[in-house]
This record gives C-alpha cells, structure tokens and sequence, in this order.
C-alpha cells in the first residue's frame, strides 16, 4: 500500500504535484498549518483514506469527488464551513468525520449514500439549525434530517 504521511511537520500547504502520486493509496496531512487542499487532489483516483485533521482548512476541493476509492475522510479540527456536495459522488465512502469545525451547512445528499457507516459532525454548533447539537454525533439521527430535508 502506497502511503504519504507528512504528519505534523508544520507545513503550510500541499503542492499541486501532489496529484501526480496517481497510485497513492492513503494521505495523511495531519496535524499541520495547511489551509487549503490542492484541486490536483481530485486527480487521486487509487485514495482510500484522507486524514487533514489538525490543520486550518477552510474548504475542500469540489474535485474531492473524482476521488471514487475514498473509503475513510478525516477533517476534524479545521475551519470548515461547508463541505463540497461532490462527497456524495464517492459510493464507496464509509466514513466521514467532520468533528470540531464551524460548519455552517450539510449538503443532505451525502448521508443518502448507502455505503456510509459513520458520518460525526459533532462541535459544529453553527449547524444547530439543521442538527441539535447533542445529535451531531448521532449517524442514524443525521441521515434521517437528511432523508427529511
């Protein structure tokens, strides 16, 4: 398994060449200062597991979603406000924990993909509107707002 692990080594960004790692199989950026992924990230098609928590992402790429192996994202502990719809293209994704951003918005079609086992939006509590605070670590909860909205 092809693995970059550049965790916690105080970077401020990825460069675009990062895309040209076609056959890279699991990224973890963790624990860094990065503010923005790459769109060249879209261009990883063999990526089972994104781990960016720990930075100061604001946004993700919408190219996120050409990313179709993506089984597990972490991006906890950024500054998110939304995540791109595009997550809902990735049919094989299990996992998405998107715990202690400021989300402000979900978009309710990626908790409609059958394959996700765990979505985590808990400490989002801008997102108060669409999901209690208490229930933002609840995946069932969050699937049926989501089938509601």
């Amino acid at each position: 398994m092809l693995i970059l692990d550049v965790a916690f080594n105080s970077l401020l960004e990825l460069p675009p060449e990062l895309g040209d790692l076609v056959l890279l199989r699991e990224l973890n950026c963790s624990c860094n200062s990065i503010k923005n992924l790459p769109p060249q990230l879209g261009k990883l098609k063999a990526l089972k597991v994104l781990k960016a928590n720990g930075n100061k992402l604001a946004k993700i790429p919408e190219e996120i979603g050409h990313c179709q192996q993506l089984v597990r994202i972490v991006l906890s502990e950024n500054v998110l406000k939304t995540v791109p719809s595009t997550l809902s293209h990735l049919t094989k994704l299990e996992e998405l924990i998107l715990c202690n951003n400021r989300l402000e918005s979900f978009p309710p079609v990626i908790p409609l993909n059958p394959s996700l086992k765990k979505i985590d939006l808990t400490n989002n509590p801008l997102l108060k509107h669409m999901i209690p605070i208490s229930l933002q670590g609840n995946h069932e909860f969050i699937k049926w707002v989501c089938e509601k909205w």
